[in-house]
């Protein structure tokens, strides 16, 4: 391990034990030294010297007057209001606690279930404030490629896309957006785009959709068990050709592409396909997702199965990921 490497790994260690043994939010309460931090909790000196001296060289803390103060680095740590004051800084630190735990949530009856009770209480938080600061480049490579896939869409449907940063995107582009995920997410990422022109549809991701040209999500596999899969597959292309109802007048079909030109992109870090996708699986395993990163045979069964006529596999420049399309039969 070379010493840039250490220090990341040093740093992300330090954060959780002062997380976990109080001295964090001494810190960003009212102790301004170590000896205050020391006397807060149960370190002793030397420990909350170390620790802070860590937090202070890593840019988290300023000495002011003999003070230490947080820095603009440490506001992730110190409120968790805004989704994107949060930063990437305390997903790490709760993966580390994860990874950490793996020898007790592994050898457990079932893992995904210690894994998840062994969260922290912002950890729903924590990743979504990662997920905010998802890069925009990042984020525009998997909406054109969606756009890709689906020229004609003018509708789109983000499943589990919270906090919208990709759904955001799509309106920006002149798409009419609906935001499908799970009721605490939602209400998170609602301060956020009830602004924005993008729609907020609470439920589970493997419910039935909205009716849509374009059906869009990115890592959505690691969240959902073979079942849900299959589940969330079906409701998918139901999305994109719905069974002719003379009752429903939500939508006209004749403006709406042909089944042909609608599509249900996922943009997915695959297992046989994309780079470090073990220790994505690892991660997934290790912080209680129920699913897994699938193959692109598993993903094309399950989507084939459920009536779509074709499945294509596409790099997308710019990330390590692929998207994954799939057309629905024609009608």
């Amino acid at each position: 391990m070379n010493d840039d490497a250490r220090d990341r790994l040093a740093t992300v260690a330090a954060l959780r034990a002062a997380r976990e043994t109080g001295a964090l939010d001494a810190l960003l309460d009212d102790a301004d030294t170590p000896s205050d931090v020391a006397a807060r909790t149960d370190l002793d000196d030397r420990a909350a010297s170390v620790l802070v001296d860590v937090l202070a060289d890593r840019g988290f803390f300023d000495v002011v007057d003999g003070a230490y103060e947080p820095t603009n680095r440490a506001l992730g740590l110190l409120t968790k209001t805004d989704l994107r004051s949060i930063g990437t800084t305390p997903q790490d630190i709760d993966r580390f606690g994860a990874y950490a735990a793996l020898p007790e949530t592994l050898t457990e009856d079932d893992p995904v279930a210690a894994a998840r009770d062994a969260r922290s209480d912002d950890h729903e938080r924590n990743r979504l404030g990662a997920r905010q600061a998802t890069p925009d480049a990042a984020v525009s490579a998997a909406v054109s490629a969606a756009q890709r896939a689906a020229p004609g869409a003018t509708s789109v449907v983000d499943v589990g896309g919270s906090p919208g940063k990709h759904a955001t995107e799509f309106g920006a582009r002149g798409h009419d957006v609906t935001l499908r995920d799970t009721p605490a997410r939602i209400d998170a990422a609602r301060p956020l785009l009830e602004p924005r022109n993008v729609d907020l549809d609470t439920g589970p991701l493997s419910d039935p959709l909205p009716t849509t040209d374009l059906v869009f999500a990115t890592d959505l596999t690691p969240r959902l068990d073979d079942d849900a899969i299959d589940a969330f597959a079906s409701s998918a292309h139901d999305a994109l050709v719905p069974s002719a109802d003379p009752t429903d007048t939500d939508t006209d079909a004749t403006d709406r592409p042909p089944a042909s030109e609608r599509a249900l992109v996922l943009v997915e870090h695959l297992q046989d396909r994309s780079p470090r996708t073990p220790t994505r699986r690892l991660d997934a395993l290790a912080t209680g997702h129920p699913g897994n990163h699938r193959t692109e045979d598993d993903l094309q069964t399950a989507l084939e199965t459920a009536g779509f006529q074709a499945v294509d596999v596409h790099a997308v420049p710019g990330l390590d990921a692929h998207a994954v399309v799939a057309t629905p039969r024609r009608t």
